[in-house]
């Protein structure tokens, strides 16, 4: 049994799960090993809505919880994606959803000061295989995020935020992961897309985070750019239970690590630093 002490400025920022109980386990599993017991899920994770899954995931927590770390120490969030059920989920909500015991919906707009940073929750994104979903069952028009929901942030005073919790990423970002290759490029020519990632280029001129976190492109990758005359770095993770699927900041000195899996061996890889502006 792994032993791990609670480390209290650790948060793991966890990708696309995509419903997958055992991408969740995997995930989790290289938090709380590591005393990380603040966990931030960047959309596409749809594992809520029917009468099992809740419990599942409570099962799964206490499964695989290291010694010395108790359940109720863990608090687990996460933003909407393209891929969830808005029967189920309102993005519209004005503040924080708890699902079950210590898993936490974070809908459009809402702010949280966790780990010692201060944190900015915007879900929502596009999805491009409309042709294969029906909508009511596998896709809702509330995946989109809405001049409305982006206006209740910048009409409104506020200070700037360390992070930018996101399901899409900014126009650059995405120009950036295009230059990369994979998945990015594949959803070229998507206006619903382009209309999201210019809503959060709105987002970012307006909170100032020093980082954005994001999933939807299942592409590790981490870039820097100026938006609206503030530099801003950009990380990409992948999805599941792949390589980059989880990066963990510690926000004493805002240093980032790729955990290593299971069936991999050797030292976590740093990331990138972020040093304040």
């Amino acid at each position: 049994m792994v032993t791990a002490a609670p480390n209290p400025n650790l948060i793991a920022f966890v990708s696309d799960l995509h419903g997958k109980l055992a991408a969740f386990e995997h995930t989790a599993a290289q938090a709380l090993n590591r005393g990380c017991t603040t966990i931030i899920q960047v959309g596409d994770f749809w594992i809520y809505d029917g009468p099992k899954e809740l419990p599942k995931l409570q099962r799964t927590r206490r499964r695989i919880c290291p010694d010395g770390i108790e359940l109720s120490d863990i608090d687990y969030r996460f933003v909407d994606g393209n891929h969830e059920n808005f029967d189920v989920l309102n993005p519209d909500a004005t503040g924080l959803v708890p699902m079950s015991d210590n898993v936490t919906y974070m809908p459009r707009g809402t702010r949280a000061r966790l780990a010692g940073a201060d944190i900015l929750f915007f879900g929502g994104a596009s999805s491009t295989d409309l042709a294969h979903r029906t909508e009511g069952k596998n896709w809702w028009p509330a995946e989109n995020i809405t001049t409305t929901q982006v206006e209740r942030i910048t009409d409104a005073p506020g200070e700037p935020v360390d992070v930018l919790v996101t399901h899409e990423t900014t126009s650059s970002a995405f120009d950036a992961l295009c230059a990369h290759g994979g998945h990015a490029r594949d959803k070229l020519n998507d206006p619903a897309g382009e209309s999201d990632r210019a809503h959060l280029d709105s987002i970012v001129e307006h909170a100032r985070p020093r980082v954005q976190v994001h999933g939807h492109r299942h592409t590790r990758h981490t870039t820097s750019h100026d938006l609206g005359g503030h530099l801003v770095t950009d990380i990409s993770l992948s999805l599941e239970k792949t390589t980059g699927s989880v990066a963990l900041c510690d926000t004493t000195d805002w240093t980032w690590t790729i955990p290593v899996g299971r069936q991999n061996t050797g030292d976590d890889e740093e990331l990138t630093a972020t040093p304040r502006m």
